[in-house]
């Protein structure tokens, strides 16, 4: 829902409060992913916030990944960061879709639609 509108949302600078890679197993229990969380603290209009909306689609990573991310926001770097400027305790440090989840979209949907086209001629 916001991804899109944070494109336009005020850009200001914030200071990474945390930056801690969490764990977890997937619902199978089959495989380990990692999750970074980077928090930050910024102030808009005079009152002071806290986040950790990294991207508004939340990504498992493997562990070199989410390592590289820690390491590139690291504990008390400046930041800028895209605040709602309606409800500022909301904002992202990567505002809008990142382009492979746009990819990700399109070649779902040409699947879905070309198995229905598929399954239209098999059905005749």
């Amino acid at each position: 829902m916001f991804a899109k509108q944070s494109c336009s949302w005020k850009k200001i600078s914030a200071e990474i409060i945390e930056s801690e890679i969490g764990t977890g197993w997937t619902r199978s229990g089959s495989k380990k992913y990692y999750r970074p969380t980077i928090r930050y603290r910024y102030t808009f209009q005079g009152q002071t916030y806290e986040c950790e909306n990294f991207n508004f689609l939340i990504d498992d990573l493997s562990k070199e990944d989410a390592l590289l991310l820690t390491q590139a926001y690291y504990l008390g770097r400046e930041i800028d960061v895209f605040v709602n400027p309606n409800t500022p305790k909301i904002a992202v440090v990567k505002p809008g879709l990142q382009d492979w989840h746009l990819y990700a979209w399109i070649l779902c949907c040409v699947l879905f639609f070309g198995s229905l086209y598929f399954l239209r001629d098999f059905m005749q």
